[in-house]
């Protein structure tokens, strides 16, 4: 499955986080500012979205040199530039999504995202959608997911999509057994690993699971 790697413009990547999340194979798609970090990482996005008003004139012009592919569009619009990537990217048929430089100073920003990712996983047939940040990921989970860890590892579940039911954990303290997660409650934060593999599953709904490092 071709997977895109997409930097929105929250706080930059250590330069280490990169290179252990990127593929040779991954195409590498900016939100508008995103393309700040690739570029600070050494690297060349195939491809940069958004209105352009956080990139300096200097930079683009840079850029401009690339074989960059540029989609852009006006200020005065309906959508994120975030939103405008990940669309972009399930358009082109990108069905494995990788998110870097969500947390940043905007956390409007980020719960803006945080939801519409929801939407994505939700109307998306087998899209695998995960946001990588310095001290952890987060997968979005509607079937199954199996994590490795270490012991103690700490690893939350929020219901996201409404009440998720039919959920079930193994390899975690506190275990589930196809049980409910309320929309809204925090019963599934601070769970933890207890052996090295941990799986989590779910018959209805979406859950975001956060594996801190």
């Amino acid at each position: 499955m071709k997977r895109a790697v997409i930097f929105l413009n929250g706080n930059k990547p250590p330069r280490n986080l990169v290179f252990e999340t990127i593929k040779t194979t991954d195409t590498i798609i900016c939100a508008d500012g995103g393309a700040k970090h690739v570029i600070a990482a050494g690297l060349t996005p195939h491809s940069i979205i958004g209105d352009l008003d956080s990139l300096s004139l200097q930079l683009q012009k840079r850029l401009r040199r690339l074989q960059i592919e540029w989609v852009t569009f006006p200020a005065d619009k309906d959508f994120t530039d975030s939103e405008l990537a990940v669309k972009y990217a399930i358009e082109k048929g990108f069905l494995e999504i990788v998110v870097l430089g969500l947390v940043g100073d905007r956390i409007d920003h980020m719960l803006a995202n945080i939801t519409f990712f929801t939407n994505v996983v939700k109307n998306t047939t087998d899209c695998l959608l995960q946001v990588v940040e310095e001290k952890q990921t987060m997968y979005y989970v509607r079937k199954k997911l199996v994590m490795t860890g270490q012991k103690g590892q700490v690893v939350s579940l929020l219901s996201l999509d409404g009440d998720a039911r039919g959920v079930s954990t193994t390899g975690l303290r506190w275990k589930l057994q196809n049980e409910v997660l309320r929309f809204g409650e925090s019963r599934g934060v601070s769970n933890e690993f207890i052996a090295k593999n941990a799986t989590v599953s779910v018959e209805k709904g979406i859950i975001l699971v956060i594996q801190n490092k």
